[in-house]
């Protein structure tokens, strides 16, 4: 007689386990759903902001195209009275503003070679590399080679030093002259010009504000030749600060006709600042 064996098999709690697994696996889903969704909201949110403010940016800029083809203009008035940004009061944000003359900048490809090197040590603050870039400008000069940007003198990683921003503030391509503006160039530009005394820059300060009388002065100097009239080519700057706190830098370079006031963009885009990288030279 045989007997078979029987086995059982307990089920209890079974159902809970695939419940709980179950509810497990949706609340991770949802849980990374949520979170997904809240960085994507973040995201455009951020997004958001950097773009208003470009727009306001890009609504200062506008403001100086206006006002660069309306002599009459008070904004204009104010630019040229002040070498500091004016603040402009726009749509909740402020703007500061700045029209920054390119006949007041040294021509890399076709400024003065003495003028050049002198501003080199000045904007580079290391003659041995004021040099090079000054020997490297001379060597595209022979080969008919032109510079189309004064951050191009620059290696790639002075670009993000704060060197960057002084050969951007005394270098220039657009002017195609040997000499440069005095009455709109910057005093490290003038500090360039060949026998240039800071007591000289001083009298040619006072005689802008009409303190002072440069006539007679310059004439005689070693540097009288050197001596440009302003050119309507202008570097625009705004520089937003929107109501959220979001900041938004733009520039634009335009050519403004002396005969119809009106103005062609040569650029226009973002304007990006060096940085301070720790120990970096320059």
């Amino acid at each position: 007689m045989m007997f078979r064996a029987e086995v059982i098999v307990r089920r209890d709690g079974f159902a809970l386990v695939t419940a709980l697994i179950v509810f497990a696996v949706l609340s991770s889903t949802a849980t990374a759903i949520m979170i997904g969704s809240r960085n994507a909201a973040r995201a455009a949110s951020s997004e958001v902001r950097v773009l208003s403010a470009r727009y306001l940016a890009d609504a200062g800029l506008m403001r100086l195209v206006a006002s660069a083809e309306d002599p009459t203009d008070e904004l204009l008035q104010q630019l040229r009275s002040t070498r500091q940004p004016v603040r402009w009061a726009y749509a909740d944000g402020v703007i500061a503003l700045s029209m920054i003359p390119e006949s007041g900048k040294i021509d890399v490809n076709t400024g003065d070679p003495e003028l050049l090197r002198r501003a080199l040590r000045i904007a580079v603050q290391d003659d041995r590399r004021a040099e090079e870039i000054a020997e490297s400008v001379f060597q595209a000069r022979e080969r008919k080679q032109v510079y189309t940007t004064p951050l191009a003198l620059l290696s790639p990683r002075e670009r993000l030093l704060p060197v960057a921003s002084r050969i951007r503030s005394m270098f220039t391509v657009m002017t195609q002259r040997k000499g440069i503006d005095p009455g709109s160039a910057s005093d490290d530009v003038l500090r360039s010009l060949p026998g240039m005394t800071a007591r000289q820059i001083e009298v040619l300060r006072a005689a802008q504000r009409g303190v002072e009388s440069f006539n007679g002065i310059w004439e005689r100097s070693s540097y009288a030749a050197l001596f440009e009239p302003e050119q309507p080519i202008y570097t625009l700057l705004a520089v937003a600060y929107a109501p959220d706190g979001t900041v938004a830098r733009r520039q634009a370079t335009i050519a403004v006709d002396p005969h119809s006031r009106r103005s062609a963009i040569v650029v226009w885009g973002d304007l990006v600042e060096p940085l301070e990288i720790p120990g970096g030279a320059l």
